[in-house]
C-alpha cells in the first residue's frame, strides 16, 4: 500500500493496509481535512441472509451506525471519527414479531427508507400522517408474506405532489396491531 496521504487530503484504508475485507468485520482508518465525507457503497453482495452496517467510531466509542445499502450514500460529518467498522450481520429467516423501525435518514431530504418486519402473512397498510392527523400518503395497502421489508418515501402525497417539510407519523397496523413512528 502507498504511504498515508498528507493531512490536506482524504485517506481511507482497511486497518493493516489490507486491500479487501475478509471475515465478518473490518476496521477502516479514516483521515480527512474536509467534512462531510460521503461514502457510497458499491458491489455489496445481495442476499436475504445477511446485511452490512457501518459504525462510526471516535476515541474508541461508537458514535453512529448506518445500514449499508447498494448505492445509498452515507454522510460522515463528525471530524473526530477516525475509524469506521464494517460489519456483516446475519439476518433471521423469519421475524419473531411485527416491527416498524425508525425511518432512515431522519431528518431526511428528499427521500427516507422505512423498514418493517412481519412474522406471518398479513394485511399491511402503511400510511404517513402529518402532525394534525391528516393522512398524507398510503405507501402500502396489500397482503404480504412473512419477512423483512423496506419502502422508500419521497415526501410526496397520494397525488404525487411534494409536501411541506415537517414532522410526520407512520402508521403500521397489521393484524390490529398499531405501531407509530415519527
Amino acid at each position: 500500500m502507498p504511504p498515508s496521504a498528507p493531512n490536506a487530503a482524504l485517506d481511507a484504508r482497511f486497518a493493516g493496509d489490507l486491500r479487501a475485507a475478509t471475515g465478518d468485520e473490518a476496521l477502516i482508518r479514516l483521515q480527512s481535512s474536509r467534512y462531510p465525507v460521503i461514502i457510497r457503497p458499491e458491489n455489496l453482495p445481495q442476499t436475504d441472509e445477511f446485511r452490512f452496517s457501518l459504525l462510526e467510531m471516535a476515541n474508541g466509542a461508537v458514535t453512529a451506525e448506518h445500514a449499508l445499502r447498494e448505492g445509498r450514500s452515507i454522510e460522515i460529518s463528525d471530524p473526530f471519527v477516525t475509524v469506521l467498522q464494517l460489519q456483516k450481520n446475519v439476518v433471521a429467516a423469519t421475524p419473531s414479531a411485527f416491527t416498524l423501525e425508525q425511518n432512515y435518514p431522519n431528518p431526511f431530504n428528499p427521500v427516507t427508507e422505512i423498514r418493517y418486519a412481519l412474522p406471518e402473512k398479513s394485511d399491511v397498510k402503511l400510511s404517513v400522517y402529518n402532525m394534525l392527523g391528516q393522512k398524507i400518503r398510503t405507501l402500502i395497502d396489500r397482503e404480504q408474506a412473512a419477512g423483512f421489508y423496506s419502502i422508500r418515501w419521497d415526501a410526496t402525497n397520494d397525488q404525487k405532489q411534494k409536501v411541506a417539510s415537517g414532522i410526520f407519523c407512520i402508521e403500521f397496523p397489521p393484524e390490529n396491531i398499531r405501531l407509530l413512528r415519527n
